[in-house]
């Protein structure tokens, strides 16, 4: 017959009693995720903030890990007396992670800013910037079955902007760009799908 000290059946019902490790996503698959609103804030030393209208999308397939593989992502642009500035996102290059058990996310986005309108042409873009993301968050309302993803920069450094019909100078001036850790804070991009990921 099998004997156990006193030691030892304590060991073994502390091993047995240890809860599992939480699950980053207990729901893995494909997500969809409308783009709600944003807040982009540009030139560090003279800032100004711009309100991006609800549109855009995040489509993703995120595995048991909370590994996110993001297929498109997309902002809404911001249009203001005839000129256009939209933040472009380059999918293919950048990476997320989303614990849904705790709230937490981490991610690399490599970005570009195209100014369109007021006479600029349709070339007026910064070469791509890597963009990481800090204090950002995931929220799920278990009575609502909605998640939402909550994305936040420091401040980056964004490359000048070319190709914009001899507004270059001037443009870049405003915004900050081509100046280390000066053109633009992400304040927030906020995006929601229904029927979440969710985590134990």
């Amino acid at each position: 017959m099998l004997k156990f000290s006193g030691l030892g059946v304590a060991l073994l019902l502390s091993l047995l009693s240890t809860p599992a490790a939480a699950a980053p996503v207990d729901n893995p698959g494909y997500f969809f995720w409308n783009g709600i609103t944003g807040y982009l804030t540009f030139n560090q030393s003279s800032p100004f903030t711009l309100m991006l209208p609800s549109g855009g999308s995040l489509d993703t397939d995120i595995d048991g890990s909370g590994n996110v593989t993001i297929n498109s992502m997309s902002t809404a642009p911001y249009t203001s007396g005839g000129i256009t500035v939209q933040l472009i996102v380059n999918a293919g290059s950048s990476s997320m992670t989303l614990n849904a058990a705790t709230g937490a996310v981490s991610g690399t986005l490599s970005l570009r800013v195209r100014i369109t309108g007021g006479g600029v042409g349709s070339s007026c873009v910064t070469s791509s910037f890597s963009a990481s993301t800090t204090s950002s968050f995931y929220s799920y309302n278990s009575g609502t079955q909605v998640g939402e993803i909550f994305l936040y920069t420091g401040w980056l450094t964004v490359p000048a902007l070319t190709s914009c019909n001899g507004a270059e100078g001037t443009l870049n001036a405003g915004f900050g760009f081509g100046v280390p850790n000066e053109g633009l804070q992400i304040d927030r991009l906020l995006y929601r799908a229904s029927g979440g990921p969710v985590g134990s």
